[in-house]
């Protein structure tokens, strides 16, 4: 009971066209796409990550620039969170809103990817080897499922063999469903 009124509390805070009043939206529909469940006070008490079901465990991010940096750091973080709720699969959501055009993308790792698109062709629209702390994610690249070919961007660090991808939010929801046998909802 406690939990349900503190989870009221943190929405009522966020006013109207502020970064956390965005989040707040965000994660709820992060949590309706997966029929998941939004964390309390957004992963800062006993439960980490932003949305949850059982698979993911999402971090959900929002920017108004024209991309996000991701780190290795960040990333790490994330999915030992997930590893440590119950053995969930990471995924990041980031929307970028900076124009007109709002994108919204899901980073994945690459064994995930992988798993999900079984029997799906998959386009490889440009592979980064990223020798930086950080890589760009970016509306830049364009990302689509269309007659079962997903199209994608890797990228990995230098010294780890498995990468991440970034796909369209749209195109991961349309993985997970057809993954999960979630296609006629």
């Amino acid at each position: 009971m406690f939990w349900q009124y503190l989870q009221i509390g943190v929405n009522k805070l966020a006013k109207r066209g502020t970064t956390k009043f965005k989040s707040n939206i965000q994660e709820k529909r992060t949590a309706k796409d997966i029929k998941g469940k939004t964390t309390i006070a957004s992963g800062s008490l006993c439960q980490r990550g932003d949305v949850f079901n059982e698979h993911f465990l999402v971090e959900c991010k929002t920017t108004e620039k024209p991309y996000y940096s991701l780190t290795r750091k960040v990333w790490d973080k994330i999915v030992k969170e997930a590893r440590n709720s119950n053995l969930r699969i990471a995924v990041m959501r980031i929307d970028i809103s900076d124009s007109d055009n709002p994108m919204s993308f899901a980073i994945l790792d690459e064994p995930t990817f992988t798993m999900m698109c079984y029997g799906t062709a998959v386009y490889v629209l440009d592979i980064v080897d990223c020798n930086a702390k950080s890589f760009r994610v970016s509306a830049d690249r364009q990302h689509f499922v269309n007659s079962d070919v997903v199209v994608g961007s890797f990228f990995s660090w230098s010294d780890d063999e498995k990468g991440l991808v970034q796909i369209d939010w749209s195109d991961f929801i349309t993985l997970y469903r057809k993954r999960y046998g979630l296609d006629d909802e």
